[in-house]
């Protein structure tokens, strides 16, 4: 019979805390430390005591070096609670390889506080040429830094496969179509367009191949349409009108605008 709780545990003072959190020791991909989430951490530990222990990474590619794997904050606001005598205990999982220690944050934020999509663009930036991908990873960062757009919108217009885009394998379904439509979108992003209308922009022109004329048709309708306030509020609403403006002839279009 396994026991499923058992660890390799280790025990902390505050000077080997203290030393795990020095910028130099930190994951160059997991260094970001936002004091208002320490505050909160402080917060509820002074209130419930340590809930879950601390996860670091023994990086034996390294040396055998301890890195934080999790619970970064947590342990900020712990060494910042603990006296020169006090003792906090730590699991320690074994890491053959830096893709292997990215793997193990990515899961542990997955299952914790989560990470978010800039975070993991950053982590797949920050492992480097080790990776295949790291090419479209840059370019997309490349991108969100170059354009309106957020990160998540980005992503469903270039990549069709966002687990690929979190495991470290980012792939462009298609890149030139892809940049064409995050074009479209940051244009109507810039005259304010909500998200909703957004997504429906870019899913209506993934799914349909429009000509070059036929985009700076299509452009042009849904401007004339907001300029006299006519595009719906709705999510649903506004995706059927897309379809029925792309499809109707300029006699059509034309009335939708008679007193």
């Amino acid at each position: 019979m396994r026991n499923l709780t058992e660890q390799n545990i280790i025990t902390l003072t505050k000077n080997d805390v203290a030393e795990l959190l020095k910028e130099k020791n930190l994951l160059e991909f997991n260094r970001e430390i936002k004091m208002q989430h320490v505050k909160k951490m402080k917060e509820s530990i002074a209130t419930l005591g340590v809930l879950r222990l601390p996860v670091l990474a023994k990086l034996n590619y390294c040396e055998g070096q301890l890195a934080i794997a999790d619970m970064q904050h947590g342990l900020t606001a712990i060494e910042s609670m603990m006296g020169a005598n006090d003792t906090i205990q730590a699991i320690v999982k074994e890491c053959d390889s830096k893709r292997e220690v990215v793997d193990l944050v990515a899961k542990l934020n997955t299952t914790s506080k989560g990470w978010n999509d800039r975070d993991y663009l950053n982590c797949w930036v920050e492992f480097g040429l080790e990776n295949e991908f790291y090419g479209n990873y840059t370019q997309l960062l490349s991108r969100l830094k170059n354009t309106n757009l957020s990160i998540g919108l980005l992503i469903d217009i270039y990549t069709s496969d966002k687990d690929g885009f979190k495991n470290g394998a980012l792939q462009f379904s298609n890149p030139k179509k892809s940049m064409i439509v995050s074009n479209f979108c940051a244009y109507f992003k810039a005259k304010d367009f909500p998200s909703f209308q957004l997504t429906g922009l870019s899913q209506f022109l993934l799914r349909n191949n429009l000509s070059p004329r036929e985009l700076s048709s299509f452009k042009l309708r849904i401007n004339k349409m907001n300029e006299n306030h006519l595009l719906p509020k709705h999510r649903d609403d506004f995706r059927n009108l897309l379809s029925v403006i792309y499809q109707e002839d300029s006699k059509e279009f034309s009335n939708r605008f008679r007193a």
